[in-house]
């Protein structure tokens, strides 16, 4: 009876978030904050089940992920925070009876001005000085490391350049990653706006510089999804944002054969077998693993948190969130923290919904954030397209679509968010005259 109903909910799953959609006036191959941030939601929370259920994945289940009766819970808790979040996406529609989102026209978008050009060369200037100040704190850089050493040495550069960072690594991965990308994504719009050869140096430019500090830590996930933000961009202005499914073949082959290079060399993977097996491993189920811990952990072993996980900025209020992550983490591999290393076990953002509220809060926030997102999307798409609002609109899509492995509080406080937001206001109004809002 188990099987059944988990093989009825899984198959049963895409077909309902797809008719949602359709609800919602969205497709899954027209991207937008709500389409890519659903399919991520859908890749990342759900598809990985199927081989923890079944215990294929023989990593994660020596890890402990065994009892399909949790797997289920967790199937269940995943599918009720899609539809959840959709229903709050389209409640917000209702509400706001916008129309202008429905098909905004990327193609006719105008390209940044000289102005706003001048400036977002200052911010990818002050990018590369940062950069130059953050691997200033660094004998070798792991990148070189996995050249020279190997994979196991660059592991350890990789973690001291990343997670084991004594400094403010977010202040540093805002300006080295986030401006950089955003910059870079601009920049495309630019050329493909007004094809010239300075133009096109421009963008090679930041284009490359952007690539090697997203590759530079010996990382995987920024400069796979920095390919795919330039992807969008593209899309955005060659075909308004709609994906033909053949156009993502090309893309599909890319960023595998650029994964599986980058396990064999940087992450010692011993074949391509070997490497494809844990690109599988690691996209599909490396987020939704955790919160398979988190059923076992609360309320049995921590009672729930009641809201102590949201960020307290400053310290104005009197408490101190709670790590759960790391609670969790420590929980699971003991070992781990009696050596003293520090590891964190972040899911879906269901996962912290759980953690605080129990299941039912799940569906209480999960509307909030769809109403929310959509929100947002709407008033994006208000604005006055032009290359510097697409350039925006990209990097939003991906910092937005990291619900899928991350907590709701992090998108409610995002610092991230909150600087980008001010970069592009400043573009916006010292870069030219162009309006805010269309209307």
């Amino acid at each position: 009876m188990l099987e059944v109903l988990f093989w009825i909910v899984y198959i049963c799953t895409p077909f309902l978030m797809i008719l949602l959609l359709g609800i919602a006036r969205e497709r899954v191959l027209r991207v937008s904050m709500i389409s890519v941030s659903v399919t991520a939601l859908y890749l990342f929370s759900v598809v990985g089940l199927l081989p923890l259920f079944y215990q294929w994945d023989i990593a994660r289940a020596n890890s402990g992920v065994v009892d399909q009766g949790i797997i289920l819970s967790v199937l269940l808790y995943s599918v009720l925070n899609i539809n959840f979040f959709l229903f709050g996406v389209i409640a917000e529609k209702k509400s706001s009876n916008n129309k202008l989102s429905e098909k905004p026209n990327f193609i006719s978008a105008a390209p940044p001005t000289k102005k706003q050009i001048f400036i977002l060369l200052t911010f990818l200037i002050l990018s590369f000085i940062v950069f130059l100040d953050y691997i200033s704190n660094f004998n070798e850089l792991a990148i070189f490391t996995a050249i020279s050493s190997g994979a196991e040495d660059a592991g350890v550069v990789r973690s001291e350049m990343s997670n084991d960072f004594s400094g403010k690594y977010h202040w540093y991965r805002f300006f080295i990653h986030s401006v950089s990308q955003f910059a870079t994504y601009i920049l495309l719009a630019n050329w493909m706006g007004k094809r010239s050869r300075l133009n096109l140096i421009l963008f090679a430019i930041s284009f490359c510089y952007t690539a090697f500090v997203a590759i530079v830590a010996v990382e995987k996930a920024p400069i796979i999804w920095f390919l795919i933000g330039l992807f969008i961009t593209h899309i955005f202005l060659k075909n308004n944002g709609v994906v033909r499914f053949g156009k993502l073949i090309p893309l599909l082959i890319v960023l595998s054969v650029g994964l599986v290079l980058m396990y064999q060399y940087f992450m010692g993977a011993e074949s391509i077998s070997d490497a494809l097996g844990r690109i599988i491993s690691r996209a599909f189920a490396g987020s939704i693993t955790p919160a398979y811990f988190y059923l076992e952990y609360f309320p049995h072993v921590s009672d729930y948190l009641y809201g102590a996980t949201i960020p307290n900025p400053g310290g104005i209020l009197p408490y101190v969130p709670v790590r759960y992550t790391v609670d969790v983490m420590n929980w699971v591999f003991p070992s781990l923290a009696i050596r003293g290393v520090v590891g964190s076990m972040p899911t879906v953002f269901w996962g912290e919904t759980y953690a605080n509220f129990g299941p039912f809060g799940i569906p209480v926030v999960a509307f909030f954030m769809g109403f929310l997102i959509s929100k947002v999307n709407s008033y994006i798409l208000r604005m006055k397209l032009n290359g510097v609002v697409i350039g925006f609109y990209v990097w939003i899509i991906l910092e937005v679509k990291n619900i899928s492995e991350s907590g709701f509080s992090s998108f409610v406080y995002n610092i991230q968010i909150i600087l980008m937001v001010i970069i592009l206001f400043v573009l916006m109004r010292f870069g030219g005259k162009n309006r805010i809002l269309a209307h």
